[in-house]
């Protein structure tokens, strides 16, 4: 009974301490507890011994608080530009002239070694940031898709490595659809692939043999356009030289979409070419009028279709002003992994680019539709962008259907990214094949191409070989030109993989296929119709109006 009497007043004192917490008077409840000084003695005792029994775990809570400081700061110093601003330097500058007086050194080369010095920061920075965003998009894994339940900028927070470090879609497609949370297209996607191909009457040829990657929203977008409602869709190219079996492809998926009904705008990146490459507007020029009259052979209607160079519309560049206001620079950074080193004009480049893809929307074209980017895997970071600013801007989102690339017939390393590059580029001729190549050009790139053959004809009779057109470089001249049907290319992959087919025998019929092609080609490049050319000529002039919906 000594105990109990103790633990009961203690008892109550917690009651009284909760009521006072709980809103109570304190002066009311204090004139309610007749208790002698010594209990409440006694039940301070109490909460100091619970302190002190606590104290190591509150040291660890601060520590913990202490470190989540520190990586807030970081956050904040990834969200801002860069910490060596003006002033700062100027400060610095001022310092290092003013102790250079001092002791009689010289006050320029004092600022120029300040300048060294500046310039190493600010490399070591760049590479810490580099490494840390790359540890974070190992960290993080995916790239969350607009239609999550996270806020709209998770779509583009993690960096994508694509753009980034110049890592390629062919050796990375399968990660990059789980990545970026897109439909799988090609044969590893049996079921999403047939759902695809049942939306036609006549499936494009590429769908069939399985060189469509990835969409994202395409059902939306045949939804509409097969229940006849205007529909637009885009493509871009670089005219930096002739156009590649690569970039016909896009081509032809083009034609397609546009004997279905749906309108083509086809966007000629110049400003990225004369801005950032140092091309000639000349040049780009001449190329631009090259690659249309090849696309009007490979039958694009190019008088139908909405065609123009980025310097020449001006309401496109209206609309990336438009964009940029609704965009921090640390998103753009994040979402292409800029580096500090690059100009002004690589953080402006990419609101064109959204802009062309927003831009068909606009009330001269037609007004809110629905539209879909064709192009390869890394257009689809300039697609979850304009995603995420469509509904803000009064438009569609957009949707995306992805080309995998074609393979380069060499390998080599991009001098810039030290990344092994393996598409088909016109930056690497002997890698590329051209509509305007001639036979024997064909027949060297092609007899001296890259496959999935084995070491030996007898290991490849008895394993045989690997046809897949990520990895040989034939077969992928064989989805893209040189075998139409579907059928035939599923028998000729079939008998590579049961090394019943040779890679000599392949790269024969493969080249003699494409000579006999591209020469019909020429054929019909040389006989477009007058009204044709004249339209290419005066699109490459900018003298034309925008083609209305």
């Amino acid at each position: 009974m000594g105990q109990s009497q103790p633990s009961s007043d203690l008892a109550r004192i917690e009651e009284a301490i909760a009521a006072i917490l709980a809103g109570a008077d304190p002066k009311e409840v204090r004139a309610g507890l007749d208790l002698p000084p010594a209990v409440f003695e006694q039940y301070l005792a109490t909460q100091r011994d619970i302190i002190a029994a606590r104290h190591d775990s509150i040291l660890a809570l601060l520590q913990q608080r202490i470190a989540a400081a520190q990586r807030v700061a970081v956050e904040k110093y990834l969200a801002g530009d860069t910490i060596h601003k003006p002033f700062v330097e100027d400060r610095l500058f001022n310092r290092a002239r003013r102790q250079a007086r001092q002791v009689g050194f010289p006050p320029e080369t004092a600022e120029d070694v300040t300048r060294l010095v500046l310039a190493k920061a600010r490399e070591i920075q760049e590479r810490t940031l580099n490494d840390i965003a790359a540890r974070l998009s190992q960290l993080h894994g995916e790239i969350l898709d607009a239609e999550s339940a996270q806020p709209a900028e998770a779509d583009i927070e993690i960096p994508s490595r694509v753009v980034r470090t110049g890592d390629q879609p062919l050796a990375r497609e399968t990660a990059l659809i789980k990545e970026f949370r897109l439909t799988g297209l090609s044969h590893e996607y049996p079921d999403q692939q047939r759902a695809f191909l049942d939306w036609f009457e006549t499936p494009p040829p590429l769908a069939a043999k399985g060189m469509l990657a990835g969409s994202r929203d395409n059902d939306l977008f045949l939804q509409a356009l097969l229940g006849g409602d205007r529909c637009v869709v885009m493509a871009s190219l670089v005219p930096t030289g002739p156009l590649h079996l690569g970039q016909g492809a896009l081509i032809n998926l083009l034609a397609h979409y546009q004997r279905l009904g749906a309108q083509v705008v086809l966007t000629f990146n110049d400003m990225e070419t004369v801005t950032l490459r140092g091309q000639q507007r000349a040049d780009a020029a001449a190329a631009m009028r090259d690659i249309l009259r090849d696309c009007a052979a490979l039958g694009l209607d190019v008088g139908a279709a909405d065609v123009y160079a980025q310097s020449q519309r001006s309401a496109v560049a209206q609309l990336a002003y438009e964009v940029g206001a609704k965009l921090r620079v640390n998103i753009i950074n994040s979402a292409l992994g800029l580096r500090l080193s690059d100009s002004v004009s690589a953080t402006f480049l990419p609101l064109i680019y959204v802009a062309d893809i927003l831009y068909p929307q606009r009330s001269l074209g037609g007004g809110r539709c629905r539209t879909q980017v064709v192009g390869g895997l890394e257009h689809d970071v300039y697609v979850r962008l304009a995603r995420n600013l469509a509904e803000s801007c009064g438009f569609s989102r957009p949707a995306g259907l992805y080309v995998r690339a074609a393979k380069s017939l060499t390998t080599y390393v991009d001098p810039r990214t030290n990344a092994s590059v393996d598409v088909m580029h016109g930056a690497l001729p002997q890698g590329a094949i051209f509509y305007r190549d001639d036979p024997a050009i064909i027949r060297r790139k092609v007899m001296t191409a890259v496959t999935g053959g084995r070491a030996t004809v007898v290991e490849h009779r008895r394993l045989g070989g690997n046809p897949d057109p990520r990895v040989c470089s034939v077969s992928s001249l064989m989805a893209l030109q040189a075998v139409p049907a579907p059928d035939e290319y599923a028998a000729i992959q079939q008998a590579c993989r049961a090394g019943q087919l040779l890679c000599r025998d392949c790269k024969t019929d493969t080249a003699d296929r494409l000579v006999e092609q591209l020469a019909a080609h020429r054929d019909r490049r040389a006989a477009l119709a007058p009204e044709t050319t004249q339209r290419i000529d005066e699109i490459v002039s900018g003298s034309t109006a925008p083609v209305a919906g």
